[in-house]
């Protein structure tokens, strides 16, 4: 008996058992049996058209999809990339990169929060945490030199916010910096991903309770630090940052 043969007598035992009978002696098994169950006979059919598609040569391994590059930038991108003369956002900014760069596929989109990471860092903005504890990003003297505006909006739900802009000088600043932009935010990419595989703080993301509210209190009092405290109730530096903003003690 060759290989397909094999396989062909394998199918006739599925094909009974998808049809609720006993491969051995062919009677019909109980009908609570557990390979009447709907989930279970689909199942068995699917095998079953396999098995045959394998045996009529029919059959070939699907396909996996291929693994897509990370972001790249090369002179000839930056070369396309005109400023305009009007305030755009990161998002706009990001997607005038992407429509550039003509992505066949192969390669993920411009990192959207790059842009903001590198200006933090460079220290054309600044970031802060407000008592709801949501992030805000503000320009600084050194970013507003550069074009980098913060506009004042209302958003849909009539809460107010600060959009970042981007006139042309600043525009060009980032154009200029692309490389460097994107190679800084895969950086900080793979930085968290080595952080992360050495183990989270054991309550980092849980709810804040009352009593740890309590206790970060008392430490704050204490004089201890950020980092001494978010060590004692075993959570991130910046949820403990975030939470003492939140209370009032920053």
């Amino acid at each position: 008996m060759d290989e397909i043969e094999k396989i062909r007598y394998a199918k006739s035992f599925i094909d009974q058992l998808a049809q609720g009978a006993n491969p051995v002696d062919g009677i019909p098994v109980a009908e609570k049996d557990v390979i009447n169950n709907v989930r279970i006979t689909r199942c068995l059919f699917f095998v079953s058209d396999v098995l045959g598609k394998v045996c009529n040569g029919e059959y070939s391994k699907p396909q996996l999809k291929p693994k897509k590059s990370s972001f790249f930038v090369d002179d000839e991108l930056i070369s396309k990339l005109k400023v305009e003369n009007r305030k755009m956002s990161a998002s706009e900014i990001a997607a005038r990169i992407d429509e550039v760069n003509e992505n066949d596929g192969s390669t993920y989109k411009f990192p959207r929060r790059a842009i903001g990471e590198w200006m933090i860092k460079n220290g054309f903005l600044t970031e802060d945490v407000d008592n709801d504890g949501k992030r805000k990003k503000s320009p600084t003297l050194k970013g507003e030199s550069m074009g980098v505006i913060g506009e004042s909006r209302v958003g849909y739900k009539g809460d107010a916010y600060t959009a970042i802009l981007f006139n042309a000088d600043a525009q060009r600043l980032i154009y200029d910096n692309l490389k460097n932009i994107v190679i800084d935010h895969y950086d900080r990419t793979n930085n968290k991903k080595a952080d992360s595989s050495e183990g989270m703080p054991e309550n980092a993301g849980l709810p804040w309770s009352a009593a740890d509210e309590k206790r970060l209190k008392e430490m704050y009092s204490d004089g201890l630090t950020a980092e001494a405290i978010a060590a004692d109730l075993k959570r991130n530096v910046s949820g403990v940052k975030a939470r003492m903003k939140k209370l009032g003690l920053l």
